[in-house]
Parts: C-alpha cells; structure tokens; sequence
C-alpha cells in the first residue's frame, strides 16, 4: 500500500496558503533530495549520491490542498518487500534520521509547560519533571481535548507539540526495530552524513514563509502520525548546526539521564560547561542498560556523534555507544 506524507506549514504567509517561492523551493529540493535517497536506502541498504532517471523513485507530488499549507506526497510501497534491505515505510526512516539530526526535549521544559495550565494540574495534581509516565498521560488528555489546547499560549503548544512528536517517532521505530537493526554504524554514518544539511535546507522554510512545519505519515486507514514538529526556534538551531560525519569516542563522565525520553547531560574534555545528549530511541535498548551502569563511574569511553555551531564548537551530543574502562 503506497503511504502518504504531508508537509504541513502553519503561521506566516502559510496561513493565507502562501510560502516565500525561494525558501519554498529551498524545502521542497531538499525534502525530494532526503524521501528519494532513504526510498533507495529502503530497497538497497545504500543511495545514490547524484539522483538521475534511472536512480530516481516514482514518488509524486499531489495536488496542493487547502489548509495553512500542505505539500503531500505519495510514495510507493516496496514491490517485494522480503527482498528490501529494510522492509519499513519511508516515514520511518524519516524518524530515524529526525531522532540523530534534531535535539530532544528535556522533561523540565515539558513538565513546566504542563504545570502552567491550570486545567492540566486540576485533572492530575502538579507534575514533577521525574515523572515521565504522569507527563505523557496529561499529554494524552491535551491531545483529546481541543479546548485546553486552545488556551495554551504559542510557546508552550510548541514545546508540548514538540515531545509528541517524539514520542511518535520512538513507537514507530519500535515497530520496526528488527528491520531497522540491519543498519549498521558504517550505514549510520552515511545517512547522517548525507541527511543533516538536507534537513538544514528544509529548516529554512520557515525563515519568513511559516511558524511551525510539521511531518505526518498516513498509510491506509491508520491514524496519521506526526513524525515532526518543527518551530522556527529549533529551525534556526538545524540551519546553523552541523552533525559530524563519522563518531567519535571521547571520555565522559554521565551526569543527568532519563531513560525515558533519552535524554541527558555530559560532561566531556571538548566543552567547559555540560552538554546536553540525546540517545536515539532505536539505540536506547542496546546501550541503557550500560549507560545507566556508568553514570556511577567517574568516566567512561562513550561512542557520539558531535553537533557543532557554524566555527566548530559543540553544542550537544548524540549518543550511540558505549564502551567501559579497561579493568
């Protein structure tokens, strides 16, 4: 069955169903550039690195609808999916590249946007930014009634929308974690690598053209789900921000963790204050059994990828690896 992704621009010009041509066409090269390489990584474990009539996939372009704007796009499904290097949707490799390219957000700031709505706090009590399983419980009561969404200010439905979004991402891949555990760490370093300026490009779509850009999958009679949440406070942090092309394994000293959202702060050689780290939700049954071990320990060698401001400095981590001390 073909499945169906929407790219769904709100605030800006978008709401009178407009976008700045140049940072529109910015986006949409870049986002044909990203579904048609991970469409080839999907039946051959590898991609193109010049897309030609012969490398290129049927993937069409729908009619524009009505809504803030909505660029749709339909992607054929595999035609012999045992024969496929990795027998999943294109969206879910999207969610895998989304996990390893865009920061995660911390429970303290989702926990704070929950706590200033006092709809929220009257139905389940104040939330404390430990409990992950009470925070995704009143994220469920916001998503399922629209009037207290209504009455959240901007700020707050963005960072909340925001964790939804990954939340979604982390049911997807563990949908499909066997098919996704076929790519190995030289295969992830070829997708971030070829991903992450192309997912910078899309980001500038929402210089002046919109607000927010959200990424939604629907497949048949599924619920859509919404693989990305993008404001333009975490666009502007993608544009300016390179992640390295190979791993690096440095020595760090783990202070923060939570094993629920995969995220946590580090303490490492190459910066002088903490940096905040993201564990991809894919990796996370892999390494957390050894990364909670070690944050007992004052140091351990730790296998990342180093995202980097415009002059090379680190601005977060993300980790993929771990490996102990010699005894």
């Amino acid at each position: 069955m073909a499945e169906k992704v929407v790219f769904h621009f709100e605030g800006g010009i978008a709401n009178e169903h407009r976008l700045n041509f140049y940072e529109a066409a910015r986006f949409q090269y870049a986002a044909a550039r990203l579904v048609v390489k991970l469409a080839q990584f999907r039946a051959k474990g590898r991609f193109a690195q010049k897309i030609t009539n012969t490398s290129n996939q049927d993937i069409v372009l729908e009619t524009h609808s009505d809504g803030s704007f909505d660029i749709s796009i339909i992607i054929p499904s595999v035609l012999i999916a045992h024969e496929a290097f990795v027998n999943t949707s294109v969206s879910t490799l999207m969610s895998y590249i989304f996990e390893r390219v865009v920061g995660k957000t911390s429970n303290s700031d989702v926990a704070t946007a929950l706590n200033a709505h006092t709809q929220v706090v009257d139905k389940i009590g104040h939330i404390n930014d430990n409990n992950t399983a009470l925070i995704n419980k009143a994220l469920d009561i916001i998503q399922n009634d629209q009037e207290i969404k209504k009455q959240l200010h901007a700020q707050q439905t963005e960072i909340l929308e925001r964790r939804i979004a990954e939340l979604t991402r982390e049911k997807e891949m563990q949908s499909s974690a066997i098919q996704l555990g076929k790519i190995d760490s030289a295969r992830e370093q070829k997708l971030i690598s070829m991903s992450s300026p192309l997912v910078g490009e899309m980001a500038t779509a929402l210089r002046r053209s919109a607000d927010t850009l959200e990424i939604i999958s629907t497949s048949g009679q599924a619920h859509p789900k919404r693989i990305l949440f993008l404001n333009r406070r975490m666009a502007e942090e993608i544009e300016t921000a390179k992640v390295d092309d190979e791993i690096t394994t440095i020595l760090g000293n783990i202070i923060q963790y939570n094993k629920e959202t995969g995220w946590g702060k580090v303490r490492l050689e190459i910066s002088e204050q903490p940096l905040s780290f993201s564990v991809p939700s894919d990796a996370k049954a892999k390494i957390q059994t050894t990364l909670l071990t070690a944050m007992g320990k004052d140091a351990v060698y730790l296998q990342m990828y180093i995202v980097r401001n415009k002059v090379g400095e680190p601005l977060r981590t993300i980790i993929v690896g771990i490996i102990p001390l010699p005894v």
